[in-house]
């Protein structure tokens, strides 16, 4: 709100005070909604002009094919393992279509946001990553659901299952053998992010489902006798929180036996 007040502001001239935005159940995501489209600032002109109430609604068409849009990466990755399966290094090459216009989240999402989290939940010495912006004649591109870090989460995981496949490694045993420890917390990436605290280990053991895998390999050929397709997905996710920008406000407390509340 803030934002799109400010925005509103440097268009056309009034002081931010004077403005009032009021938001109310827009849908989205706050990276759409956050800054102000040419229709708002041409509808505050037209009433200054005019001197009367003026409005202006958007069809859901017009939404669709305006609006700035999520993403529009194309990822390309090589991830290095030993001979045990150890991560040795990870390697990223991606290009971002920013859109035909220029929207401050654009470029942000496709070099910061994806490379903040890049190595994951994996301790991985080496890490790297190189992004080309580009233009087209495509809608301006903002943040959305995300802005990169789950577009990141699922190429980390595409490139794990695929060095299993290829080399025969178990997926989870794969996944377990490089998670970082908590013992390792703080944990700071080969790329310079922090990790705080996570216990990986433990969040993965109570959702890898090991008892739904017994007897998975006959279930998979039966369905294929029956014409269809099983399989199992894994995934890991890591989330940089507030965008890893916002400034901490922490608490801690601690109350023993001796402890009251008046």
């Amino acid at each position: 709100m803030n934002n799109m007040r400010g925005f509103l502001s440097s268009a056309t001239g009034l002081p931010p005070e004077k403005i009032r935005v009021i938001t109310e159940l827009v849908g989205g995501s706050f990276g759409i909604r956050s800054y102000s489209y040419a229709e708002h600032v041409a509808v505050m002109l037209a009433t200054q002009k005019l001197g009367r109430p003026v409005k202006w609604v958007a069809t859901r068409s017009e939404v669709f094919l305006s609006d700035n849009h999520g993403r529009g990466l194309t990822l390309a990755g090589e991830l290095a393992l030993d001979r045990e399966g150890g991560f040795l290094a990870l390697r990223f090459e991606d290009t971002a279509d920013l859109g035909a216009f220029f929207d401050p989240f654009g470029p942000q999402i496709g070099t910061r946001n994806i490379t903040v989290t890049m190595g994951g939940v994996y301790r991985i010495p080496a890490m790297f990553a190189r992004t080309r912006c580009a233009y087209s004649n495509a809608v301006p591109v903002s943040a959305y659901r995300g802005a990169g870090r789950p577009d990141i989460a699922c190429a980390i995981e595409r490139l794990v299952d695929r060095a299993a496949a290829e080399h025969g490694f178990d997926p989870i045993a794969l996944r377990r053998k490089n998670f970082i420890p908590p013992e390792a917390m703080p944990y700071k990436t080969a790329n310079g992010t922090t990790y705080d605290c996570g216990r990986v280990r433990k969040g993965h053991g109570q959702g890898s489902g090991a008892r739904r895998r017994r007897g998975f390999p006959e279930r998979r050929e039966r369905s294929k006798r029956e014409g269809r397709l099983r399989g199992i997905g894994i995934a890991t996710f890591l989330e940089a929180s507030a965008a890893g920008l916002a400034p901490k406000d922490q608490a801690f407390a601690r109350f023993d036996k001796a402890a009251s509340c008046t």
